[in-house]
């Protein structure tokens, strides 16, 4: 059954999609070995036993040359003796050393170092606690945040056009809501991270991707992310496709990124569930939730929940949560849901429809009629008895989401296996005893972009009752 949402626009809904943690002793590994962490704590190591400072709490010239030799935080365009040594002479303060000022304002940050009375050292806590897996992440996630934090502001200086979506937190949320593995092309990234503001000219996408590039690329030293450009020779059809040009840079979240960005979701009160934790839920549970995820993120929960059980029993504990009347959006979820399981549950479906009370049996025959296994007069028959029901639930579930996307869905033949078919089954929406079925009526009747299926909706709109005459008992004219 195709999805009906398609919008490449990266939108949380109220949850971040379903995602698996690598183990923890892999996560420490990786974030205490990434590039901007492993300077910092080298750097508020090295700081032992004192470091003289500025009033900015950095280290003072001649502390900071002797930093930069110790630990090799050379720019990584000097790699010969006399040119290092030439840098090194022309510094006039730290903050001049990229490689020294941005960890060590971190490490300042996340508390590795205290900084205080022109003197710095090697905090309490890095110094009890610095072997200690969850305060290495702890440090890490909060290296991140500040690192997007910085990022955003930097934006907010250079393309303020960009700075109120937030477009770096943006980017690292949309690559969240991704299936493992994928890789995103920068101007999408842009280009849905500008999708709810006013600024979505080419002028302000070209600076926000200008912008955005070394941002990202900073934010790879940190071990969140990976930006690359592909040789095209090498791109796979996913890259080829899209709005992606010929040489354009491409964006991995990784698996600590992935532990990073859940964490700052949580941290923004997006709820952020883990698919371990996702596969025992109710059926009730379930199906109440898939509207709360991105379209990717609900591929993932249907596939989490429905693998965690065998095809019959996902059909046992979903039938009681679908039949009351009301139920329309836990009936089109279900339809779906099941449909990925459909080719196991066809003689059960069958008897649904002949058994069960009509909201269950409408959803049965809804995965009857996107199995693509019913011969035609039993297509036709299904279609004729669960049809009307069925197309009712789809209408004023897809109405819950918004007039948009109901005009989207009801304009693309290919949204749902019952879309075809609304002009056949409007005249049996009121027989069918569906509560909604008026009110699916007027929805068709103003949004459906046929204009012949709108009329016929609105024809089969039921009057209102005629109003009772009645005389006053003193007499008088009827009221």
């Amino acid at each position: 059954m195709p999805s009906h949402h398609t919008s490449s626009a990266y939108q949380h809904r109220t949850s971040a999609r379903l995602v698996a943690l690598q183990p923890e002793e892999l996560l420490v590994f990786e974030a205490a070995h990434s590039p901007l962490m492993a300077d910092a704590l080298n750097l508020a190591l090295w700081s032992a036993p004192t470091t003289p400072v500025t009033p900015e709490f950095m280290p003072e010239l001649a502390m900071a040359r002797e930093a930069i030799e110790d630990l090799g935080l050379w720019p990584h365009e000097l790699t010969c003796e006399d040119s290092r040594t030439l840098w090194l002479q022309s510094l006039r303060s730290a903050s001049e050393a990229s490689r020294l000022a941005i960890p060590w304002r971190a490490a300042v940050h996340l508390n590795m170092i205290d900084a205080s009375a022109g003197q710095a050292r090697p905090s309490r806590e890095l110094e009890e606690r610095f072997d200690e897996p969850g305060q290495i992440m702890h440090w890490w996630a909060g290296l991140l945040s500040w690192a997007v934090d910085e990022s955003d502001k930097v934006l907010t200086t250079v393309v303020p056009e960009a700075a109120g979506p937030r477009l770096v937190s943006q980017a690292l949320h949309r690559l969240y809501e991704t299936l493992d593995g994928s890789r995103l092309c920068l101007e999408d990234l842009v280009t849905d991270g500008l999708a709810g503001s006013e600024h979505t000219d080419a002028l302000t996408h070209r600076h926000a991707q200008e912008a955005l590039l070394p941002l990202l690329q900073w934010l790879s030293e940190t071990g969140a992310v990976e930006v690359y450009r592909p040789d095209p020779a090498a791109w796979g059809n996913h890259e080829r496709g899209g709005s992606c040009a010929e040489h354009t840079h491409l964006v991995h979240l990784t698996p600590l990124g992935r532990f990073g960005v859940r964490h700052l979701l949580l941290a923004e009160g997006v709820p952020a569930p883990l698919i371990d934790d996702y596969a025992d839920v109710s059926a009730e549970a379930f199906l109440d939730s898939l509207s709360g995820f991105s379209h990717e993120g609900r591929l993932v929960a249907v596939d989490t929940w429905m693998s965690a059980r065998e095809p019959a029993e996902a059909l046992r504990e979903i039938g009681p949560a679908v039949e009351s009347p009301g139920m329309a959006l836990r009936r089109v979820h279900a339809a779906r849901a099941l449909d990925t399981v459909s080719s196991e549950l066809l003689e059960r479906l069958r008897m649904l429809t002949r058994t069960a009370p009509d909201p269950a049996a409408a959803m049965a025959g809804h995965v009857l009629l996107a199995s693509g296994t019913l011969a035609a007069d039993q297509y036709d028959k299904v279609l004729r008895e669960q049809g009307p029901w069925a197309a009712v639930d789809l209408v004023a579930a897809t109405a819950l989401e918004g007039e948009a996307e109901l005009a989207r869905a009801l304009a693309d033949p290919g949204a749902d296996v019952l879309t075809l078919s609304l002009r056949s089954l409007i005249p049996d929406f009121v027989a069918s005893g569906h509560p909604a079925a008026t009110a699916a009526l007027q929805a068709l009747a103003d949004h459906h972009p046929d204009r012949p299926t709108a009329d016929l909706a609105r024809r089969c709109v039921p009057l209102p009752p005629p109003r009772l005459w009645r005389r006053r008992s003193s007499g008088g004219p009827p009221q």
